[in-house]
This record gives structure tokens, sequence and C-alpha cells, in this order.
């Protein structure tokens, strides 16, 4: 890929799913200054190509899988969970050494800061490496914890470590073989843990059942899309074609870190998982530390409007010397130095006191009328909207008389949720030609509390309007109504796409 290759060099490009990808782009797209604003054409692969151009990573890339284990854990330690993670120290300094991992266990410095307790040692240090973790409550519920600091030190792999000691083959490295090393030597794991003076921290997460975990970012992870990066080589937010031997290439986006992402390495969020490891570890094995299965791979960078140089200048000069103006009084108005000035408008009169007839002192103010600004329903809003689109074909459809041609159903779920999954659905639907489609939010439903202050009723029934005006979906979208009652009413939209191009 060295020498500025193109998109159509891209092994894998045009069969991407270049929709699933941009969904995840989405995600943190206000958080990266470089972000480009409007999507064109609404295409998720015609956006990649106007606003991106690939650009090689030179240095050798290796990639690893990482996930969010999902493991049994309790809230207090008992003879069966007695391996705690730790919330971070006051007077963490971020950057500067703290204890070794060693010193941390020698000293009992974390004493009081246990958030939750694990069946083993290599299962709460295993969640360190990933950085966020699943606890499932033995009473019942599950526990959510993300990263929160680490105390300074560099991360050293322990299975390098085992590895170097030959109790593991190179070969048959992965989480997996890890933990069954650990049961097979109990009474080594500690000083095989202490190999790596890195500590993580943790907090607790308030997440959606469903979603990822937060990247460093501070938004969730798309599984298979999201990718851990070194952001002295990437930056964060931004798009990477990932090209590995044994898997399948595909575009992702940079949106988290980690200890053990340096230089070249990459890792991509694959997935949460009881125990994890298995998929993970596979793709551990896949790309472990044979040179030969190094990914190729390249960020993409944005496109920026050059100037033109001294010879296209010239060029263009020459060629306007011997063009005739279409409009020549207006041209010669244009080249004026000093245009007239509008005439500047006198400033209003003050008001003298006398001005205000039949006041007296000590007279009452007039009470002012009370006016109650009540916001429109979303129907409402969508009634007053231009037509844009065929108006027979809008009565049409607002009459329930044309049947949508796809639906999506995001009824239920969050709107960390629904967001990414209304981008995938109607910019595939849009690159299938898909004229009408429907959206189902539902109505929503009543909060147990009935003050008198008024609640929002049907948070996606209001903020799915909003969604499909801004980009990427402005782009693809020509019409929004309300259902009809036949389709859903009130609880379900009908979206005109724009033909596809």
């Amino acid at each position: 890929m060295a020498g500025g290759p193109g998109f159509c060099d891209l092994p894998g490009w045009a069969e991407d799913d270049h929709a699933a990808a941009l969904a995840a782009f989405c995600v943190t797209r206000d958080l990266w200054s470089e972000a480009p604003q409007t999507p064109i054409g609404g295409v998720a692969k015609a956006f990649f190509e106007a606003h991106f151009h690939p650009a090689s990573i030179a240095t050798p890339a290796r990639l690893t899988g990482y996930y969010e284990p999902a493991v049994p854990g309790a809230q207090a330690p008992s003879a069966r969970f007695a391996h705690p993670l730790y919330a971070a120290p006051a007077g963490l300094a971020p950057g500067k050494p703290w204890l070794t991992r060693a010193e941390i266990a020698a000293t009992g410095a974390l004493a009081g800061l246990e958030l939750v307790w694990l069946e083993t040692a290599i299962e709460a240090f295993l969640a360190q490496v990933q950085g966020s973790v699943r606890v499932m409550l033995e009473g019942g519920g599950s526990l959510r914890l993300g990263f929160a600091g680490k105390n300074g030190h560099p991360y050293r792999s322990i299975g390098a470590a085992l590895i170097h000691r030959g109790a593991i083959e190179a070969g048959q490295m992965s989480a997996q073989a890890i933990r069954d090393w650990c049961a097979a030597h109990p009474a080594q794991v500690a000083d095989l843990l202490n190999e790596n003076p890195s500590f993580v921290f943790f907090r607790p997460l308030d997440l959606p059942e469903d979603a990822g975990p937060q990247g460093a970012m501070g938004r969730p992870l798309t599984a298979l899309r999201s990718l851990a990066v070194d952001p002295a080589h990437v930056p964060l937010g931004a798009p990477v074609w990932v090209a590995c031997p044994g898997l399948p290439p595909r575009l992702m986006i940079a949106q988290d870190t980690g200890s053990a992402i340096r230089g070249g390495r990459a890792g991509r969020y694959l997935f949460w998982h009881r125990r994890g490891g298995g998929r993970a570890g596979r793709c551990a094995e896949c790309h472990g530390p044979d040179p030969g299965a190094a990914p190729e791979g390249g960020h993409m960078t944005r496109r920026r409007p050059r100037k033109p140089s001294a010879e296209e200048r010239d060029l263009w000069l020459r060629v306007a010397a011997s063009t005739t103006a279409l409009h020549p009084a207006r041209s010669a108005a244009a080249d004026d130095n000093d245009p007239p000035k509008p005439p500047q408008q006198p400033a209003p009169p003050q008001k003298s006191r006398s001005d205000f007839a039949g006041f007296h002192i000590g007279q009452s103010a007039r009470a002012a009328a009370l006016r109650v600004d009540l916001a429109p329903s979303p129907a409402e809003r969508l009634a007053q909207a231009p037509i844009r689109m065929d108006r027979k074909a809008h009565q049409k459809m607002t009459r329930g008389k044309l049947d949508p041609e796809a639906r999506i159903d995001l009824h239920g779920m969050t709107l960390a949720e629904a967001h990414p999954e209304l981008i995938r659905f109607l910019l595939n639907a849009h690159t299938a030609g898909r004229r009408l489609v429907l959206v189902i939010t539902g109505k929503g439903k009543r909060g147990h509390d009935e003050g008198p202050i008024p609640q929002r009723q049907g948070v996606l029934r209001h903020q799915v309007p909003h969604w499909l005006h801004q980009p990427p979906l402005g782009q693809v979208v020509l019409q929004v109504s309300q259902a009809h009652l036949k389709h859903g009413g009130a609880g379900a939209y009908y979206v005109y796409l724009r033909r596809g191009g």
C-alpha cells in the first residue's frame, strides 16, 4: 500500500458495509476537530470517498482483538470472591508513576477502595487489561465498570513472559491458555502478574445493557467497528482501513486507546462475552508474534483544498484574458474600489418621560397578560413543514394508501442504541433504491409522577424527527410525516427518501 493508494487499491473496499462504519463514525464525529460537517449524497461509501483519502502507515502493524468480559462477582468479599477491582486513589496524578502492582499488593495501599470482588486473580488482571468489565453479581443484577486511571507504569505482557519462560509456546498463546496455566500453577500466579507493573483503576458506569463500553473518547464502542490505536500515530476519531490475513477487511473508526496499544499495534473491540477470550483469543493467535501475519492498514486523512501552483495560476490568467464577460456593466461595477454605501438610517427617537401619558406616582402597574407558550407536538411541526415530494404522492402517503417498502422498529431502545441503528437502516435503504420506509418509535408511556410540571411523553418520538433532518440522514431524507393509523399513527413516521444516485 506504499506510495499513496487510492480507494480502488483497498482489497474489499467495494464489498464492505460502509453504512455500519458511518454509524460508528457518527458516534464520535462531533469530538474530532478534523471531522467533515456534512456528508454528501447521503451514501456512506460516497461520503468516505469524498471527504477522505487513504494514507499508508509505514510502520509494521499488529492487530489484536479485545472485548468486555462478563464475569461472576460480588459486592462483598467471601471465600469464593476474594480478588477485588479498585477505584482510583485520591491524589493520583495522570502520567506520574505511583506504586507498582507488586508494591500495591505488599502495602495494602488500596484498602477501602474495593468496588467489587471476582473469583480469581487472573480474572481481575484480565479485566484491567481490557479496561472494562461486566460483573454478574451473586445476588442478581450486574455492575458495569470502566477505566478510571492507571498507576503510570508501562504495560508488560504476561503472555510474553510465559513464552520467554518456555511455559507456553508462542503459537498456543491466548487468554484461555493463560487461565489454564494459572489454574495449574496457583502458587506462581502472583509472581507472574507482578511481571506487569501497570495497574488499572475502575469506576462504575451507568450504560444501557446493550451499549458497548465507553472508549477513550467517552462514547460507547461499536462491536467490530471500533479500533484502539496509539494517538501518536493515528488521531482518535479517524477512519482506519484494516486488512489482515485470515479476516475480512473492513473500515473501522479509531475510538479507543490502551496500555498495550503502542506504535503500530492496534486492537479492535469485538463484543462482550461471558468469560470472553474465545473469539478474542483466536484473534490474538491469528495476529500473534508471527511477522508474516502483520496486517496492512492505513488511516484516512481529510481531503484539503490546495493552493494552485505558479504554473496553474499563469494558465488561469491567460485563459481569463482570452474570455469575454457576459455582463460587462456588472463586471465594471464589481471592479470599483469604493462602491456606494447605502444611506444611513436615522436613529429612532428616544422616549421622554412625557411620552408615558396617564401615569402618576403611586399608581399600580397594570398586570401583564398571562402568556403560555406550549411547544408544538412532532406531528404539528411536521405538518407545518413545506411539501418537497410530489403532492399527489404526499396525499396518498398521509392517507395510508402507500405501503412502506421497509420498516425499522426502534420501540424499547435507548437513544444511544436507536441512533446508529436508524442511520444504518436509512442509508442502506437509500442505497438499495427504496423510497418510502416506516420508522416505528412508539408513543411513549406516562411516568408515575403526574405532578404540576408537564413531562414530555415519548423520548424517541420527539428525537427521531431531529435526527432525520441532521447529517448524515438529512441528505437522504426528502419528507417526514406522521404515519396513518393503519401504520402506527402517532407512534411511527413515514420517511420518504430521495432517489439514490
